[in-house]
């Protein structure tokens, strides 16, 4: 880590030769690092590593020659990660603190094994199976929460050795006691932190505006807006909860500074233009009862890096994420029947697109964009089908099997 100032009279921090920051007075920029994995340890010692390419967190990585691998009190795992690999924190002793991302999809087994300084877990949604024992002998586990609706597919003794409550989505109780049988004793209901409609910040005010939920199950822009008593283009995050069904168009038109939504687990309808313009909206979470998107949606949202569109969803309409050019991969669910023209035109960084319909949905004219003839990744089995069914065959060329 270097640390210099320049003329401007900015300090810059440097690792690795990447800038990673910048500071001038009390104000900090913070720069992407591209981090793959960093950890604490005892004594303030600190590790990192970047992503590599390879999207699998392995033992070589958390396990860094000239660190003590025991003493590890921190780790955070960057979105990169896909995998997390067989007994990379295999009695990590003192590690009371992990950060899991939603990019992961697997845990391998025996991968936090032993590390009995854990007092919570969180998994992220994005995770489909947990290897043998993963979290087996975390006897100091206090909570374990699973976010995904699908139960993931759990191996033997994953949770063994501790005693504590495992919380998962409401909807999804019954599921999860029947898939994890050896545990439904422990599973309860994820205790709600926001049980209302509508819940909004603001600025560096730190102003609150909170909503409840009253009968109507539409979540409208007189709701956003907080009926004008707040100023809504400085809404920096917002809350979106479990009894709304139905985002209305232009709930959120053109909130420049709404840099983070959560969504609750009941909406089924993003109305017309319901985010257009968002321009700071990095991330989004679709739930698994949503079933359409409407027209220019997130059209020109242009910090959206990455979107993955659920299985429950049918309808992806035109212009849905027109003009989102920062967006670099696109997942759409096996369920989607319809995806409108030019619904992802001018995403033109876009490096995949995965389709996981068997059935080629119908397609809208100019519904991808042919400047960087990205792949587009179909089931196997359905290659052909895509590649001669009317308007995929304008993408034939990139259309290939799901690794």
């Amino acid at each position: 880590m270097i640390a210099y100032q320049n003329l401007s009279g900015f300090t810059e921090i440097w690792y690795q030769g990447r800038q990673v920051q910048e500071v001038y007075s009390n104000t900090s920029k913070v720069w992407p690092t591209n981090i793959k994995f960093s950890a604490t340890y005892i004594g303030g010692q600190t590790y990192s590593t970047e992503c590599n390419g390879d999207t699998e967190l392995s033992l070589s990585e958390t396990k860094p020659s000239g660190y003590e691998y025991s003493a590890m009190t921190t780790a955070e795992i960057g979105d990169c990660v896909t995998s997390i690999g067989m007994s990379v924190f295999y009695w990590c002793k003192s590690l009371t603190s992990v950060t899991i991302p939603n990019s992961v999809t697997s845990i391998g087994d025996s991968a936090f094994a032993r590390c009995t300084g854990l007092t919570s877990i969180d998994i992220p949604d994005s995770v489909t199976s947990i290897g043998d024992g993963a979290f087996g002998g975390c006897t100091g586990l206090t909570s374990i929460t699973c976010n995904a609706t699908t139960p993931p597919t759990l191996e033997s003794q994953v949770f063994d050795g501790s005693t504590c409550p495992i919380y998962v989505p409401c909807q999804s109780l019954e599921a999860y006691k029947t898939a994890w049988s050896t545990y439904a004793s422990r599973i309860q209901c994820i205790e709600p932190t926001f049980d209302g409609k509508f819940k909004a910040t603001y600025g560096s005010s730190g102003k609150t505006y909170e909503k409840e939920c009253d009968g109507n199950p539409t979540l409208t822009s007189g709701d956003t807006n907080g009926r004008g008593l707040y100023d809504y283009t400085t809404m920096t995050s917002a809350e979106i909860g479990d009894c709304v069904t139905t985002i209305s168009g232009n709930a959120f038109n053109n909130f420049s500074s709404l840099a983070s939504v959560t969504i609750g687990n009941n909406l089924a309808y993003i109305r017309n233009k319901a985010f257009i313009s968002c321009d700071r909206l990095s991330s989004i979470n679709f739930p698994d009862s949503l079933i359409s998107i409407g027209i220019e949606a997130f059209a020109d949202c242009r910090s959206l890096t990455s979107v993955t569109i659920p299985n429950s969803v049918t309808i992806i309409g035109q212009t849905a994420f027109y003009y989102c050019t920062s967006l670099t991969s696109c997942t759409i669910g096996s369920s989607v029947a319809s995806i409108g023209s030019d619904a992802f035109y001018y995403c033109r960084i876009l490096t995949s697109i995965t389709v996981n319909a068997t059935k080629p949905p119908i397609l809208g004219s100019r519904a991808f964009d042919n400047t960087n003839n990205c792949p587009i990744y179909v089931p196997a089995a359905s290659v052909e089908a895509y590649k001669t069914a009317s308007s995929w065959s304008n993408y034939a060329s990139r259309i290939q099997a799901i690794p």
